[in-house]
């Protein structure tokens, strides 16, 4: 965006330099720009930076995959009767009711949870 406009020429003469750091937690939003103006030859510029806080409510679900809950998950699987499946006549409903028993196991295995603030802090760096 040109800073110097003539009637010959639109050159870029000032510029703004942002530097945010080695630290990228710092959740910074930076606008800059120029003011249309005819006070000087030149355009000002102007910067904006706004610090945001991350909104914690809105933190996505997620399913915790542990040792814990694996060894849980194998443990149920192998103590569930699969005589529903077993005793189906017809290949389709043998593979509903398979798919709902694996299903219902793994969801009661592993829950959907809210994620962590401080694993939200971490993905909301882009």
């Amino acid at each position: 965006m040109p800073t110097r406009i003539t009637e010959r020429s639109a050159t870029l003469i000032d510029h703004i330099y942002y530097y945010e750091g080695n630290s990228s937690r710092r959740n910074l939003t930076v606008k800059s720009g120029n003011f249309i103006n005819d006070l000087t030859d030149h355009l000002p510029n102007y910067t904006i930076v706004i610090k945001t806080r991350p909104d914690y409510k809105d933190r996505p679900l997620t399913r915790v995959f542990s040792k814990d809950n694996k060894d849980k998950f194998e443990n149920d699987l192998a103590s569930t009767d699969w005589s529903m499946v077993f005793d189906q006549q017809d290949a389709n409903c043998a593979c509903k009711a398979f798919s709902a028993r694996l299903t219902k196991l793994f969801e009661s295995n592993f829950p959907l949870v809210k994620i962590s603030r401080a694993r939200y802090r971490d993905k909301m760096v882009h």
